[in-house]
């Protein structure tokens, strides 16, 4: 996706979405999102998007804990395993990394808008 596009679209959205709840933040985020997996995508390396990610319940240190469902979960592993095995069925391919040759890395991420409307945030949960 060029930068040109993305832009031309983010102009789009700016001038006929309106952006003062978490939905209209979300069509910004997946405008941004796309372009960076298309930019950091090669043909050895591809980074994939999976909405709506379950994370199971993790307690860390006393009553600290994570889980539920993520907005979003990049991935970044071989391209040999998104399409056929990692976006068919992502739960199953992330529980069992050993299938994976090679490295994988994830990142989760929620959108949420700030307290200035009309501003979006990514939150980096990890």
């Amino acid at each position: 996706l060029p930068l040109e596009v993305l832009t031309a679209l983010i102009e789009l959205v700016r001038r006929h979405v309106s952006v003062v709840t978490e939905a209209g933040c979300r069509i910004l985020i997946n405008l941004v999102l796309l372009r960076l997996v298309s930019a950091i995508s090669t043909d050895e390396m591809g980074v994939n998007i999976i909405p709506e990610f379950p994370i199971p319940k993790t307690t860390f240190s006393g009553s600290l804990s994570a889980g539920g469902t993520v907005d979003l979960l990049l991935t970044k592993l071989p391209s040999r395993y998104s399409r056929d095995y990692l976006l068919l069925d992502p739960t199953s391919a992330l529980e069992n990394p050993e299938a994976i040759d090679g490295p994988v890395t994830t990142n989760f991420f929620e959108a949420k808008r700030d307290n200035n409307p009309g501003n979006a945030r990514l939150y980096d949960e990890w």
